[in-house]
């Protein structure tokens, strides 16, 4: 055996056993959605069981919450008529996304050992200060599309460590105006990839729920809609900014500018590979997903060994692989308890509930679909405001009112309302986990982040967002 043979053996031995159980359930999960053999989901249950408790301490209280929840639903179910079916559902839906978060984990891996990324974010932060908040908003979001909510941090962390009393010639007051501006601006762009983006877990999660519905068909609304709410945060930004702060000399980034167009170029590339794989091997969106995403990290971490004249390059790039992503697998914990509780809940608790019933209930509400639009928009940001995860009220309301086939509500404009009000829930809920990690990395409550500066932007995007739902559904029909 060679040394890098050795060295490869090694770093696998040497992997954590949450890091081994994932990988099990990542393997059985692509053997249940290429198959359709749902056994393969029941099997894996224990494969993900198992990869919890080895990560109990890591997990918020909530998390634990959603999956005990799971496991009373799961036995309550076992006992329905029709249990069998309804936990294969379940099941299939559970580790589906923990393999798409774990996934996308070597897709950070593989942009975590590129400098472009370093790059493109030093030059964002200093933009001049008319283009500094598009700038960052737009920044964040393709920072959040390809890295999630690290993109996000890293984004945020140069924005802390840009920010000081002397880039302000000493006055504090410009300080803290620059924080918030620029904190606002990174945390609004990046909420909006709940719109549209085809490898964020929230927008994939929608489809999902929503069976019948394809990316082709909602995606390119969200994009309007995302740049919407981007646009409608710069207006803020413009009114609300102070009159008078001296303008600061932004700093040269030696070829930032074609690092941001290289994370864009990503981005679109990864999208575009996603549509070649559902197209020519005849997939759903979100299956070709699970083939596009892994191959496409490979590649890039190859590109870089290669670019590097490391010695072995493709045995290079299985190293970052696996030491900056497999051997990560125990730090998504969190991440992966919350979506795959989610993915159950909506699948199992609709199901559970008669469907003549669940229709009647919907029927009953005295709304035209326009307004029932609206009311889910609404409800999903306000579910927030209670500390309610709007994944699993987004998920569970998506499948239920999906379900019942409304006249006049089409799946995209379900789809389309929960994301607005969930992107909204994003900037506005002091318990989301995005905005507490941002309040936190420059240092202030979550409170005042979420209600001082993104309240009134909170209410006219919701505002707005309801408007055009108001607006357009009729003429839709």
């Amino acid at each position: 055996m060679s040394n890098d043979d050795t060295a490869t053996w090694s770093r696998l031995k040497a992997l954590p056993r949450a890091s081994l159980f994932l990988v099990a359930v990542i393997a059985l999960a692509f053997v249940d959605v290429f198959t359709g053999w749902r056994p393969a989901a029941f099997i894996a249950l224990p494969f993900l069981i198992a990869y919890f408790a080895c990560v109990w301490n890591r997990m918020i209280l909530n998390a634990k919450i959603l999956l005990a929840g799971c496991a009373a639903i799961g036995i309550f179910a076992a006992f329905q008529p029709g249990g069998i079916a309804i936990l294969g559902a379940g099941a299939s839906r559970m580790v589906y996304l923990p393999t798409f978060i774990a996934l996308l984990g070597l897709l950070r891996a593989a942009a975590s050992a590129s400098t472009m990324i370093a790059l493109a974010g030093r030059h964002l932060v200093n933009q001049p200060p008319s283009r500094r908040y598009l700038s960052l908003s737009f920044g964040a979001h393709f920072f959040g599309v390809l890295l999630n909510i690290g993109g996000l941090a890293l984004l945020v962390e140069m924005v802390r460590d840009a920010n000081t009393l002397k880039a302000a010639g000493g006055n504090e007051r410009i300080v803290a105006w620059r924080e918030r501006r620029m904190t606002a601006a990174a945390l609004r762009g990046f909420s909006a990839i709940v719109f549209w983006s085809p490898l964020g877990v929230s927008f994939n999660l929608l489809l999902v729920s929503v069976p019948g519905l394809t990316w082709a068909e909602a995606g390119p609304l969200g994009i309007l809609g995302a740049t919407a709410f981007i646009l409608l945060g710069w207006i803020f930004d413009q009114v609300q900014k102070p009159k008078g702060f001296q303008r600061q000399e932004p700093q040269r980034i030696a070829g930032g500018m074609l690092a941001v167009a290289a994370l864009i170029g990503h981005v679109a590339a990864i999208s575009v590979a996603t549509g070649f794989v559902e197209r020519e091997l005849d997939l759903s969106f979100q299956t070709a997903l699970l083939v596009a995403v892994p191959v496409y990290a490979f590649l890039w971490a190859l590109g870089i060994s290669m670019a590097s004249a490391r010695p072995a390059p493709v045995k290079a790039s299985a190293a970052i692989l696996i030491d900056k992503g497999v051997a990560a697998f125990p730090g998504y914990a969190n991440e992966i308890a919350v979506f795959a509780a989610s993915g159950f809940l909506g699948a199992a608790l609709v199901a559970l509930v008669p469907q003549d019933a669940m229709r009647a209930f919907f029927h009953t509400i005295p709304l035209p679909p326009a307004l029932f639009a609206c009311g889910l928009c609404l409800s999903v940001a306000a579910m927030g405001q209670i500390g309610l995860n709007p994944m699993i009220g987004a998920t569970i309301l998506a499948s239920a009112v999906a379900s019942v086939d409304m006249p006049g509500l089409s799946k995209t404009a379900i789809v389309l309302a929960i994301a607005a009000g969930w992107t909204c829930s994003v900037i506005s809920s002091p318990f989301n986990s995005s905005l507490v990690m941002t309040a936190s990395l420059v240092n202030r409550r979550p409170g005042e982040v979420a209600y001082k500066w993104n309240g009134l932007f909170t209410l006219a995007a919701l505002f707005l967002s309801c408007l055009v739902l108001a607006l357009t559904l009729p003429l839709a029909r």
